[in-house]
């Protein structure tokens, strides 16, 4: 289920993206689902739109903002106190972030040592829901752009990947993704910009509940607004190989290790 074939990987290193269908198991797309609705609880006197722009970071919103800094910094970098405090009860939520995603993600990201020498190292980046209300066809519209180019070049030498997960169905009524400029996603060890424009296609993506979309960060990408009569959700956590740190050599967003062995609290599916 975690095993990505030569074709998958072949495609993401050419198109700069791969997509799973259906792939994540029931279990832990309810518990993405319910954590979702929780943070949304949590967030009640927010607006998606004018407020958030449609994205909620559970580390900058609802529970996570009560801890104490202390607390909160070490979630940054520490597995066991991210999993502890993020998860709580809920270890299948840790499990799929920590271990299960990783395990995907390893198989088309380089090593950090073959970025900057480093002991090699998967780490979780940053970690977003993106929740568009229903009928907001005109405002919940996310323009063409790289995920990369939020980052200074210096954060963008280490090579980042997202996984797109759709928690509803996506489809032309609702949102659906579409994928311009697709560069090739092989990162040279001697260069980790070492990438080539390949295409210029768009392509429409329309993925059911579950799916999951591997993406490197310069893949051009746009979504349409909501037109539907439901609200549409989706999670998207990203990696890095390696730690991406701001200019204080604090980690820009989360840098937490993906090494770690599953906890002997889950019991869920491997």
């Amino acid at each position: 289920m975690w095993t990505l074939s030569e074709e998958q990987q072949r495609a993401f290193h050419r198109h700069g993206y791969v997509v799973l269908h259906s792939a994540l198991p029931l279990e832990q797309l309810r518990t993405l689902r319910n954590d979702c609705e929780q943070l949304l609880d949590e967030l009640e006197e927010l607006d998606l739109l004018s407020d958030a722009g449609c994205v909620i970071e559970p580390m900058l919103n609802g529970r996570m903002t009560t801890l104490p800094t202390e607390t909160h910094r070490q979630c940054q970098y520490d597995a066991a106190a991210y999993s502890q405090q993020r998860w709580g009860e809920r270890p299948e939520g840790a499990v799929l972030l920590c271990h299960h995603l990783p395990r995907l993600v390893a198989q088309l990201l380089p090593s950090a040592s073959d970025v900057d020498g480093s002991a090699p190292r998967l780490c979780l980046f940053n970690e977003q829901y993106i929740v568009k209300p229903p009928r907001t066809q005109h405002q919940s519209i996310f323009a063409w752009h790289q995920d990369g180019e939020y980052m200074n070049e210096t954060c963008q030498r280490v090579p980042t990947v997202a996984c797109w997960i759709a928690l509803d169905d996506v489809n032309e009524a609702a949102t659906y993704n579409a994928w311009h400029d697709a560069r090739a996603a092989r990162y040279s060890p001697q260069n980790a910009h070492d990438v080539q424009a390949v295409s210029e296609t768009v392509h429409s993506l329309a993925l059911t509940a579950g799916s999951i979309l591997i993406m490197s960060a310069r893949v051009r990408h746009c979504s349409t607004g909501n037109g539907s009569g439901r609200t549409r959700r989706a999670y998207m956590p990203q990696y890095s190989a390696g730690v991406v740190a701001g200019p204080d050599a604090r980690p820009l967003a989360l840098a937490v290790p993906c090494d770690c062995p599953v906890p002997t609290s889950y019991r869920g599916t491997s």
